[in-house]
């Protein structure tokens, strides 16, 4: 297209138009001069890893978020502009990588916490990590991160977990069509792996890897034993989490138990009676066998090992530094778990001996050549990012790893698998500045990755005092804004009409908005309630745009969109709400194609399509739901007739 011409006698036009360059110029040459801005570490010993070793005496010069320079200290010349850091005594290493991650903000948290929760994990000197349940929030913020508009670990993302059982946040795939769907659509969104869970058949595995394969595209997860077990996933080339199933390739033949004390099962106490018959001298064949198929094993060993393994009192769990981030209502629950589990039914000594075993798998791995990988499962069961991979580097070298291939687990080894290597995950001239400063030695003590003088971040330099701070201004937030943010949202809600109802734990369970003036936009403040399980939108004139706000409460049970503007495209943002009981969607625009996820909600006892253009052929739907027991056909294309034939044990009514 050929440029517009200006028009004549355009001096004043001209006038201003020169002084917008000008001012656009000075502007791009200050935020080029931010960005390239220079940082000089002086006389600082580097631990490259590249190999074992420490290069004494050093200056390391940062710029435009690269390592420009590396050399002997009387050899480097130091920018003008740089900024200087005494590295006297001081160790710099790569920054590390937690490659097991999920987030609060992923469920219990509201999305505007994420912010907060990564530059905990930047503070702690975590600067790459790998999301392993996506959600589409998760690719905004590596985006965001990629842009450097948020202070964030460089950031991975497996896609949404594929399941044989509705597990929430998830694909269903039951069949090896659904299953390859699911791999496309996780492709196509961006997602960096394909994350495998549990319940899921061997030929719907096996057509996932297999469609993963042909699009280019990693399968990473667990290897449910019960399912598709180790060999299989073995077989697939697929990269292990958790040493999941490892426990029962261990176990003897004469075993009367063959249940397995991982994943899902660690739960079922008779399974822990199978450690009796554990062969140990089948470690070193297991460890050969993991290499040859996949030498990269992120065995999340601290999370297993004092969540299930060792004994965690109340008093050791309030001690945490990372406790006091938690809300209340989280903290209680996981001290609560921890004096109802059933696992307190396993003798102490049989949970040692299993983390014992798990140590030896670790150990022989790594001595067959495996790449052990730092992950941390944050931030489950009271174990914050950040704070938890310090803890994992510290189990993993328990478990007899040196303290440089602990080092290379929670740098080099994670960039080598994700395939970074070549511009991260080692301090090298022309690498990315992602780097810790340490005030020790960690070769020479692990829990020296604890004690850092600051970070660098894609080439911008925090000191630890200033990140230090962001802890003491994000905790309180975290602990009690959660519940700040909740009232404030519910005073706006009633300001729109709405009705709000709280539980005993002074957590908003109940929103009434029935004929409420709202918009599509206004349906944003339901991100502020995760707790909600009851929300009443019946005659408002949102439409699916709203709608799609509603699939953030995962702990919905009843919904009703009576005479709202949802169509078929808007079911699908219903998809994740698994513990919904009541769905009454009579008056919408739903028709029998939005049906097709609605099995997805297994503990549906009540339905309305009252005056919608469901028929017939949406039958099949609600034949596929265990507990209905009412559906309201009123004024829809079902003939009671056929919905008799189809649904036997149902009953049915005409109102609304």
């Amino acid at each position: 297209m050929a440029e517009r011409p200006l028009p004549a006698n355009t001096n004043i036009e001209m006038k201003y138009l020169s002084l917008f360059l000008t001012i656009f110029v000075f502007a791009y040459a200050l935020s080029a001069q931010t960005v390239s801005s220079s940082v000089a570490f002086v006389g600082v010993n580097v631990i490259p890893m590249d190999r074992e070793r420490v290069l004494a005496n050093q200056i390391v010069i940062v710029r435009g978020g690269i390592i420009a320079e590396i050399g002997d200290a009387a050899k480097v010349k130091i920018p003008k502009d740089a900024v200087r850091v005494d590295g006297t005594g001081k160790y710099l290493m790569p920054g590390l990588v937690d490659m097991h991650t999920h987030m609060l903000s992923d469920d219990d948290f509201p999305d505007g916490f994420a912010e907060d929760e990564l530059k905990i994990m930047v503070a702690n000197g975590v600067t790459t990590i790998r999301f392993m349940i996506g959600t589409p929030e998760q690719l905004v913020l590596r985006a965001r991160a990629a842009r450097n508009e948020i202070i964030a670990p460089t950031i991975f993302s497996a896609s949404p977990h594929l399941t044989g059982r509705e597990q929430g946040n998830d694909f269903v795939v039951t069949t090896p069509d659904e299953a390859r769907d699911a791999v496309r659509k996780s492709k196509a969104a961006g997602y960096d792996f394909i994350k495998v869970t549990t319940f899921i058949k061997p030929e719907v595995y096996e057509a996932a890897v297999d469609e993963a394969a042909k699009i280019g595209i990693r399968v990473v997860g667990h290897a449910d034993s019960r399912f598709v077990g180790v060999e299989r996933a073995w077989k697939a080339k697929q990269q292990i989490e958790h040493l999941d199933g490892y426990m029962e390739l261990l176990v003897r033949d004469d075993s009367p138990v063959k249940g397995s004390v991982s994943d899902l099962y660690i739960y079922d106490i008779n399974n822990w009676k199978s450690l009796d018959f554990i062969d140990e001298s089948r470690i070193p064949d297991v460890a050969r066998k993991t290499v040859a198929a996949n030498p990269y094993v992120d065995p999340t060993q601290h999370f297993m090992k004092n969540t299930f393994g060792l004994a965690r009192s109340e008093e050791s769990i309030r001690a945490q530094p990372d406790f006091r981030f938690y809300p209340a209502r989280i903290q209680d629950r996981y001290i609560d778990f921890q004096k109802r589990t059933r696992l307190n039914q396993v003798p102490l000594e049989t949970r040692a001996r299993w983390v014992g075993y798990r140590d030896k798998l670790i150990k022989a791995i790594y001595d067959a050549g495996g790449k052990i990988m730092a992950g941390s499962d944050t931030p489950e069961f009271l174990w914050l990012y950040g704070f938890s991979e310090h803890r994992e580097l510290q189990a993993l070298k328990d478990a007899g790893l040196p303290n440089y291939a602990v080092l290379a687990a929670g740098t080099r080894n994670a960039h080598e698998y994700l395939g970074t290597i070549a511009k991260s995950g080692t301090v090298e001239k022309g690498k990315v500045a992602d780097l810790v400063l340490l005030n020790a030695n960690p070769l020479e003590n692990i829990s020296a990755t604890e004690n850092r003088a600051g970070i660098v971040l894609r080439g911008k330099w925090f000191t630890q005092v200033e990140m230090n701070k962001w802890f003491d201004e994000i905790a309180p937030r975290m602990h009690r804004g959660f519940e700040v943010e909740e009232k404030t949202a519910a005073a706006t809600v009633e300001k729109l009409g709405g009705k709000v109802e709280w539980n005993s734990e002074g957590e908003v369970v109940k929103l009434d908005l029935n004929n409420a003036k709202i918009t599509d936009s206004d349906l944003a403040i339901l991100e502020k309630f995760p707790g909600l399980q009851w929300l009443d939108l019946r005659i408002t004139p949102i439409s699916d745009a709203g709608i799609a706000h509603v699939r953030t409460l995962r702990k919905l049970k009843f919904l009703n969109l009576f005479r709202t503007n949802l169509s078929d495209k808007g079911m699908e943002n219903l998809r994740g709400l698994i513990d919904l009981e009541t769905l009454l969607i009579g008056g919408t625009r739903v028709t029998d194609a939005g049906l097709v996820n609605i099995e997805r909600h297994q503990k549906l006892r009540k339905v309305s399509v009252f005056r919608t253009a469901v028929s017939d052929a949406g039958l099949a739907s609600f034949a596929k739901l265990p507990t209905l027991e009412i559906l309201l056909i009123g004024e829809s294309k079902i003939t009671e007739s056929s919905a008799k034939a189809s649904l036997p044990k149902v009953k049915f009514t005409e109102q609304t």
